[in-house]
């Protein structure tokens, strides 16, 4: 009688009020879950998954998935559910609806949901697992955008995973919004393998266990991840950077709130340890940085920037030098940073073209420390602790 009630929620509009039970909380980033899907809609119930009844619904969630012909949405009425490996997602346009449930992943090894067809996307879903240490395997993800065109991630809610919250794999024309990533043993929200043409907007990240927001390009993938927004985001507690582009061309950084990072709020590298491009055409723009820099052990300051000597080549045969290039630092406000140098430090001569303009800093860090060569960077505008910082005009010629 359980699954024949919850067989008669798929025709209801208000599915997510269908349960016996309390539902899940939705995401704080929704107030309102959107419209009940029109079109082909395929429940999970009936292909016998049965929500808030504790055991494994790995074969039924998978089975309606795989029913679903492109273009359907696949609707998890509202309660918990467990599956017990990595639910994948093949055929092109299928959307995942969960607006009131929560899939409880309970294998630390084997839980993302992977995204893999072109247009499709996960929305409204609380995603929990109890991570076993730090891992790093695309199984381990909470949700993975894995070399698909077109996909998006919003409105759910990821926490404790056993790698990244969000990952985002040689993925084009992306969107990844209004999300809330927590504890997750690495990154809150990362783009690799060459993802490009993408936007990361408007998400919450809290307590995530490496960067907050990561762009990376590894020399070893011979691919350069580019054309990257993100913007509007928040992190709270991040262990390490709270936005990194190691390895990144054209990526905007604007309008985001980093707060008590354990290193840079910012940081824009060349990375010899990991072997990464560098970061080139890069705008970081509007930011809020509140007391980043937290771990002693790592001397970044607010926004860091490094470089390195040598270059590298990409699938397509193109040669990129390792040095950092065209950056633009502007009107960002910097408060307690509570570790390095200054509060904006550029370490090393191989990064070019940089303008640091208008931004404003207070707190005991001195407002800058800069190792460039004099004419391959601008300092205009700059506010500390109420006072001018006195410019500098390498080279008129570079400034935007």
């Amino acid at each position: 009688m359980r699954l024949l009630r919850f067989l008669a929620c798929v025709n209801l509009i208000a599915v997510v009020a269908c349960s016996g039970s309390s539902p899940a909380s939705i995401p704080t980033s929704t107030t309102v879950p959107p419209a009940f899907p029109v079109g082909v809609v395929v429940s999970v119930v009936d292909h016998g998954a049965v929500p808030n009844d504790e055991r494994d619904d790995q074969a039924a969630i998978q089975d309606a998935i795989d029913a679903a012909p492109e273009g359907a949405t696949v609707v998890f009425p509202a309660g918990t559910y467990q599956h017990s490996n990595v639910l994948n997602v093949p055929t092109k346009g299928v959307k995942l609806w969960g607006y009131g449930a929560t899939l409880v992943g309970t294998d630390a090894r084997n839980h993302a949901i992977i995204l893999r067809g072109d247009n499709t996307e996960i929305s409204g879903f609380t995603l929990l697992a109890t991570p076993a240490g730090r891992l790093h395997a695309e199984e381990q993800m909470g949700i993975s955008l894995h070399y698909s065109t077109g996909s998006t991630v919003r409105d759910n809610i990821v926490r404790g995973t056993s790698s990244a919250g969000i990952f985002v794999w040689g993925a084009t024309n992306y969107a990844v919004r209004n999300n809330i990533v927590e504890n997750t043993m690495s990154d809150g929200i990362h783009s690799t393998g060459g993802a490009n043409n993408g936007i990361v907007e408007g998400n919450k990240l809290r307590n995530v266990g490496d960067d907050c927001f990561a762009v990376v390009s590894y020399v070893a993938e011979q691919e350069i991840s580019n054309t990257i927004t993100i913007r509007n985001n928040s992190c709270v507690g991040g262990k390490a950077r709270g936005i990194s582009v190691v390895g990144g061309t054209n990526v905007l950084i604007q309008g985001n709130t980093i707060e008590a990072s354990g290193a840079a709020g910012v940081y824009l590298a060349s990375e010899p340890s990991y072997n990464t491009y560098a970061a080139k055409q890069v705008r970081v723009i509007g930011n809020v940085l509140k007391g980043v820099n937290t771990n002693t052990a790592i001397r970044h300051g607010a926004i860091f920037v490094w470089g390195r000597a040598g270059s590298a080549t990409t699938s397509d045969g193109m040669t990129h030098t390792l040095q950092n290039e065209d950056i633009l630092i502007q009107a960002n406000t910097i408060t307690d940073t509570a570790v390095g140098a200054a509060d904006i430090v550029v370490q090393g001569n191989y990064s070019v073209r940089v303008n640091l303009i208008a931004n404003v800093a207070s707190g005991e860090r001195q407002y800058s420390y800069l190792e460039l060569d004099a004419d391959q960077y601008n300092l205009v505008g700059g506010r500390n602790n109420r006072r001018s910082v006195a410019d500098h005009i390498g080279n008129a010629a570079i400034l935007p």
